[in-house]
């Protein structure tokens, strides 16, 4: 199977778990997780690889923008605090609690190593997490919550990822200060950024018409 066949046929089977989790309503991120489990599981399929700088600059940018687009401002400045401290201080303490689990378990694991681990899997996603709270009924309050900390989360794993992997790599303890330092860097200029792309798009919505 070619890799444009293999692309179209995964996105009809999204396209009909997605149907089908409105019918059965079954929050879709679910049905894409059990589905994605189920088609690689399949015998035959071909081993396909994605480029890292595909999902960077193609895939997650429109994710962000549309969850930033449906976050009210408001909202989002009322739970500054909160999601602040969830998007720093909880990812922060996830993945510092995955390195020290996976030291104890993993033999020859080295801390910026486990570090490293615990950055990827710190941040979590919160698709999944506010379309289930969204059918119990829970408050507006937890789910801006969610949201926010989803959209903020990722540049403290990175900045994490980041130190871990250069103290991995040159075999040298982590910078506190220098982390600190990209840290504010990524903080700061993702925000210089946002605000400029943010006031283009806004120039640009208000001279379309369709």
């Amino acid at each position: 199977m070619q890799t444009a066949e293999l692309l179209l046929a995964l996105l009809v089977i999204v396209a009909a778990l997605v149907t089908v989790s409105r019918k059965i309503r079954v929050p879709y991120p679910v049905l894409l997780l059990l589905g994605g489990l189920v088609v690689g599981l399949v015998p035959g399929i071909p081993r396909f690889e994605l480029d890292p700088q595909i999902v960077f600059l193609v895939v997650l940018p429109p994710l962000l923008y549309v969850s930033a687009f449906l976050t009210p401002i408001r909202d989002f400045k009322t739970n500054l605090k909160n999601i602040a401290s969830l998007a720093v201080g909880l990812v922060a303490v996830s993945a510092g609690v995955v390195a020290a689990v996976a030291m104890v378990l993993v033999p020859g694991m080295t801390w910026p190593l486990a570090v490293a681990l615990g950055a990827i899997v710190s941040p979590p996603d919160a698709v999944a997490a506010t379309a289930i709270a969204q059918r119990l009924a829970v408050p507006r309050r937890i789910i801006s919550i969610l949201e926010g900390e989803s959209l903020l989360n990722d540049g403290t794993a990175l900045t994490i990822y980041r130190a871990a992997v250069g103290a991995a790599a040159a075999a040298a303890a982590v910078s506190v200060l220098g982390s600190l330092a990209s840290f504010v860097f990524v903080a700061l200029g993702g925000i210089l950024i946002g605000l400029v792309v943010g006031w283009i798009v806004v120039w640009v919505r208000t001279r379309i018409d369709d």
